[in-house]
């Protein structure tokens, strides 16, 4: 029993919870990677899933029947990695391929949303403009990883 809990208390001082995860100059950015970076990937692990189960229409027009499943998957295992990268600031590299596919498979959807707009088939302006800001959240990340990075090389 003890084991396991030293194991627990291992895991939880290499969480972004852990007191002092977020050194003393960073702090500013403390609420956004403690609570918003873990929210925005738990809120898009949902989508993810809601893909799978209900699929996602828009883009069901434009690819054969398993595929709006299959990125559904992709999306969900790509917001687990994504989760885990922001949890343990160590596995950085994780978050930045996480971030980078869910990027590529936000993009696609973007694209497929706008394609069906521009056809005039349906009008999901409301929809591709929020896909698309979650590109961009997606892409301040990864040049914010890319700054921090490049900090703590300099130090």
């Amino acid at each position: 029993m003890n084991k396991l809990r030293g194991a627990f208390a291992r895991v939880g001082r290499a969480s972004i919870w852990a007191p002092g995860a977020i050194p003393l100059d960073e702090d500013k950015y403390g609420s956004l990677k403690r609570y918003l970076l873990p929210y925005i990937d738990v809120v898009l692990f949902f989508s993810g899933l809601s893909a799978v189960r209900y699929g996602a229409p828009s883009l069901s027009q434009f690819v054969p029947p398993g595929v709006t499943e299959s990125f559904g998957v992709l999306f969900i295992g790509a917001t687990v990695m994504a989760f885990v990268g922001v949890v343990f600031p160590r596995l950085w590299a994780l978050e930045v391929a996480a971030k980078l596919s869910l990027l590529a498979l936000s993009a696609g959807y973007a694209v497929a949303l706008f394609l069906l707009t521009q056809a005039g088939s349906e009008i999901r302006g409301f929809i591709t403009g929020y896909v698309a800001a979650v590109a961009g959240v997606l892409l301040w990340r990864l040049a914010f990883l890319g700054r921090e990075r490049r900090e703590r090389r300099s130090a």
